[in-house]
């Protein structure tokens, strides 16, 4: 049996009054909140994430501590031959930090950056399980596809 804990209304900052109509309580799944008292907003995450989505978490593991915005860019151009821009980058990192799949943290300011500071992305818990969740859905998709592709050629 899943342990469940209350939500408080706090759960439904930032969210439209027109999405939810009235705040009501509801029960959060325990694996959702953390122990400071955060709730990860439930209403507006899904466990299915979109392609530039998947590849942005990817790249993030992949780079570990030191992923920022042009890193995380650079291994999508490296590795995927995927332009983004760097407003797309940039909405889609704010978009997933509003979900609860990313924390992030500032760097020290550098002079090279003109005196501005880094911010580095890492994935909670949460977006783990997203990211293991996604990847399992397409990887069941392509079971059995290869051989079909290579008759059609």
């Amino acid at each position: 049996m899943e342990r469940f804990r209350r939500a408080s209304p706090t759960a439904y900052v930032g969210l439209k009054s027109s999405t939810l109509g009235s705040p009501q309580r509801r029960w959060i799944p325990h694996h959702l909140t953390r122990r400071d008292g955060f709730v990860y907003n439930v209403l507006m995450a899904s466990k299915h994430v979109g392609e530039l989505e998947h590849m942005v978490l990817l790249a993030i593991v992949r780079l570990g501590p030191e992923a920022y915005g042009m890193s995380i860019l650079r291994e999508l151009e490296d590795r995927a031959n995927r332009e983004v821009s760097r407003g797309g980058l940039y909405l889609v990192l704010e978009r997933m930090v509003e979900k609860g799949y990313l924390e992030t943290r500032m760097g020290d300011p550098s002079p090279e950056r003109g005196g501005r500071a880094k911010r580095f992305f890492q994935l909670t818990d949460l977006g783990s399980e997203v990211l293991r969740v996604s990847g399992r859905s397409i990887l069941a998709m392509w079971d059995g596809l290869e051989p079909l592709l290579e008759q059609g050629r």
